[in-house]
């Protein structure tokens, strides 16, 4: 794939790139029975997702995406279609968000991961987690809970329900994040959990944080996702559950407001002095623990 911006793609051993402005950059990696399971994903999904979680991470910088390296490592059995539903999944998103394939590398492995280095361009310095001041609002775009609802009914044999799946189709909110920079003070996506994400804006810029979990957007499918649990155990999904790639965006109070309405953010709580995060309303038992990379399970 080429663009004005990625003059020479696959086929050297170097892509050339062209970006005459700041650029962000960002990489990340999923692995078979760590983020995914080929059991639970379509090949198709796994190439979104593959793609989706480096987008996320250009949205929460307030980046315009311009190209990407995907390193897949494959099975030796594994199918030849499947690696074109792979390729399937990650072009969709690709195509609808303007990023480009300039290279990569193709290599065996006892289990299926792919690795994706994503570049994007900023206006200014974006939007970074050492910005947010006492006083500004916390905005919440997209659902919390629902891919951690997705995952427990998928591990116990159950099927989700029908529409776009949180958990294996994760939508990056790269609108949004350009819609915030120059307004919004910091933001950052919400991969590991909320409270889990939110103590890292509030140990990088050197404040507190207090959540209102009654202000927590809960939709129809994660009401019946999470039909049957206890309030504690669901509270726990939108507090501690990660994998949602939601976006949350840290904003002045003069701006918060309409920015809201603009990208269609939920205000959730705000900046106060301090360390840590407090979450007022919550059930009592809920879990406040995060996504731990190297101990949680898949």
């Amino acid at each position: 794939m080429q663009g004005p911006a990625v003059p020479l793609g696959p086929g050297d051993d170097c892509a050339v790139v062209d970006v005459r402005a700041p650029m962000a950059v960002t990489t990340d990696a999923i692995f078979e029975n760590v983020h995914f399971r080929r059991t639970h994903a379509t090949p198709e999904q796994i190439g979104h997702k593959a793609l989706a979680v480096n987008l996320s991470d250009l949205a929460a910088a307030g980046a315009r995406p311009v190209a990407f390296l995907c390193a897949a490592a494959l099975p030796p059995d594994y199918p030849e279609q499947d690696v074109s539903g792979l390729a399937r999944g990650m072009g969709r998103l690709a195509a609808r968000t303007g990023a480009i394939l300039a290279g990569g590398n193709l290599t065996r492995a006892d289990a299926l991961s792919l690795t994706i280095t994503a570049m994007g361009t900023l206006e200014g310095e974006g939007l970074r987690r050492d910005r947010a001041r006492p006083g500004d609002r916390i905005l919440l775009v997209g659902p919390v809970g629902e891919a951690a609802a997705e995952l427990r009914l998928l591990e116990a044999g159950g099927r989700l329900p029908p529409g776009r799946s949180v958990l294996l189709e994760p939508e990056p909110r790269l609108r949004e994040g350009l819609a915030a920079t120059g307004r919004a003070r910091c933001a950052i996506d919400v991969s590991d959990g909320l409270v889990q994400d939110l103590s890292h804006v509030a140990e990088a810029s050197g404040v507190g944080v207090r959540v209102d979990f009654t202000a927590l957007p809960r939709s129809v499918r994660f009401t019946e996702l999470t039909r049957g649990l206890a309030p504690h155990e669901a509270a726990t999904l939108q507090l501690s559950g990660g994998e949602d790639y939601a976006l949350v965006v840290v904003a002045p109070p003069a701006q918060a407001s309409e920015l809201a309405g603009e990208i269609g953010a939920v205000d959730i709580g705000c900046i106060e002095p301090g360390a840590g995060v407090v979450v007022d309303g919550a059930p009592d038992g809920a879990c406040l623990a995060g996504w731990d990379h190297f101990d949680s399970p898949s």
